[in-house]
């Protein structure tokens, strides 16, 4: 049985830690080194002690068994899931069965987006940023995006930008079904925008009956832009 997802606030330092050049599921499609098979997935990884992971769950609910332990001082609780994205190699054939034993190569925590309602946030910024995809998980779990904000090297080490998520209103449509709005709040929070980092958030579709709309306001750098996905 699942244990607790835990979460995590979306901060300049999770941001740090989802600077990654690879966001897809996909191996390399040529080549013989030592990366040759590297993949990168968004999973729930759990910790059999406090900061040690021994195993994850992908988005197709594919377990991988870790043939080592990771460290991970973002992962305090032991026996706890956490939302992450791991990067492995495959050790044999990728359809050899269910769980799969993989080499882990790196792994980085992705914060998960929980919407407050509008009069609980005290910070509704909504400073652009760029969505660069979104997607619902194959298990229907999570709508995850892959953001890309601004940053730069800041005098005030202490200053880091946040990324949340309100939510505005509950309708219903024509067809009887749900619809909730959600707005995507960033705050750059005085950072520098020399260069673009990426990162990776994911929003539970735990708690929203099957055929939800989700409706996303976001204001990116071209304007704010609407998306929605259906639970």
């Amino acid at each position: 049985m699942r244990k607790r997802i835990r979460t995590l606030l979306l901060t300049m330092g999770a941001i740090a830690a989802g600077m990654l050049l690879s966001c897809t599921s996909n191996g390399y499609d040529t080549g013989d080194g030592s990366l040759s098979y590297l993949k990168s997935e968004l999973v729930e990884v759990h910790t059999c002690a406090a900061r040690t992971i021994d195993h994850a769950v992908n988005d197709e609910d594919v377990r991988l068994n870790l043939g080592r332990t990771l460290t991970a001082d973002w992962a305090p609780e032991g026996d706890a899931y956490y939302r992450a994205l791991l990067h492995y190699q495959l050790r044999g054939d990728e359809t050899a069965g269910n769980p799969l034993t993989v080499d882990p190569v790196s792994v980085s925590r992705v914060s998960l987006l929980l919407p407050k309602e509008a009069a609980d946030v005290t910070d509704t910024a909504t400073d652009p940023l760029d969505l660069e995809s979104a997607w619902v998980s194959k298990n229907n779990k999570y709508l995850n995006l892959r953001l890309a904000l601004k940053s730069g090297q800041q005098d005030d080490a202490a200053a880091q930008q946040t990324v949340g998520l309100m939510h505005t209103a509950t309708e219903t449509d024509s067809e009887g079904h749900q619809v909730v709005r959600l707005t995507l709040l960033h705050n750059q929070n005085g950072v520098p925008q020399y260069y673009t980092v990426t990162t990776f958030a994911s929003i539970p579709f735990e708690g929203y009956a099957e055929g939800t709309k989700i409706v996303i306001d976001i204001n990116t750098y071209k304007g704010v832009i609407q998306k929605t996905f259906t639970r």
